[in-house]
């Protein structure tokens, strides 16, 4: 069974990763999300210049159609018909990069009112081209009045509001951008705080621990003197003992030298020496007793003084 260590140095690494892997997770969601709002801004800035193409476009198309004055100038009619499809390509452009932002009816409205802008100026260079110049100039139905200034008026005022909308929401990217940026900053400072009392914390206990370890060593050192000591007072003790035991051997050894001189000594007298216990009991006698006694050795070994002493006398 597999049993993680509680250490406390252990336990401050395993808190450690898991702060990193949560400042990880952070970052890379912070990351995701200021990707997205940068995304979302350069789109607005690409709205913003698409808007901006739109209304050159038109006024550049509106200067086209007020240059030319009547028939026979290929030029102008040229950089009008340029300047009609430009204008045309521009607004497909808006609508194609503006698809995400919530103006889709302010498309729509201003995609009308720059096809109207567009007829009426068709209108005037028709009949600049059929009837002179002289004879248009004469007729605000068909110039910047009427429909055509109303036109023009409108395509500025759905501009304008799209524009707001675009500004709105690129602010709002750019707020998202920088709160991602605080939130990230303020949780890698806090982080960072965490690490660094980790950082302590695994300091103070590892001074701790070689603290622990040094009186732990003295310890061990008075332990080993203590029993080398020890050591040497057995030592000292066994020298005792061995000169002790030599000394018995050799008073053993002179007993026995004493006890066999006197066995010579009392076994050639001619008294008869008998040695007994406090039970009476024959333990020691020399030649002289059985010859006294008249017994062999197994009558006198282990017998009653007395019984032999009385079986003598009523012998004699």
């Amino acid at each position: 069974m597999l049993r993680l260590s509680l250490r406390p140095n252990v336990v401050a690494a395993y808190l450690s990763a898991l702060l990193v892997c949560a400042m990880s997770a952070l970052a890379y969601h912070s990351v995701d999300r200021a990707t997205a709002a940068t995304a979302q801004s350069a789109s607005a800035l690409a709205v913003m210049d698409a808007l901006r193409a739109v209304d050159d476009r038109v006024r550049d198309v509106s200067f086209a159609a007020h240059s030319i004055t009547g028939q026979g100038d290929p030029v102008r009619a040229a950089a009008y018909t340029e300047a009609t499809s430009a204008t045309v390509s521009s607004l497909a452009r808006l609508r194609e990069i503006a698809t995400p932002y919530p103006a889709a009816s302010s498309l729509d409205s201003l995609g009308y009112f720059v096809g109207l802008r567009l007829a009426t100026l068709d209108e005037m260079v028709r009949m600049r081209r059929d009837s002179g110049a002289k004879l248009v100039v004469h007729r605000p139905d068909v110039t910047d009045g009427g429909d055509g200034g109303d036109s023009a008026a409108r395509i500025n005022d759905l501009l304008g509001s799209i524009s707001a909308i675009v500004s709105r929401s690129d602010a709002r990217s750019t707020t998202s951008i920088t709160w991602q940026a605080s939130r990230v900053l303020a949780v890698a400072i806090v982080i960072s705080g965490l690490a660094i009392l980790l950082a302590l914390f695994v300091n103070i206990m590892h001074a701790r621990n070689v603290r622990a370890q040094r009186t732990m060593v003295e310890e061990l050192e008075n332990q080993s003197l203590q029993l080398q000591l020890q050591a040497s007072e057995l030592t000292v003790t066994n020298s005792e003992l061995e000169s002790a035991t030599a000394e018995m051997l050799h008073q053993t050894v002179e007993a026995e030298r004493s006890e066999t001189r006197l066995r010579g000594i009392l076994g050639s007298a001619t008294d008869a020496v008998v040695s007994f216990d406090d039970n009476e009991c024959i333990v020691y006698y020399n030649a002289a007793t059985r010859r006294l006694f008249g017994r062999d050795d197994t009558a006198l070994a282990g017998a009653r003084i007395l019984s032999v002493v009385s079986e003598k006398s009523l012998g004699a």
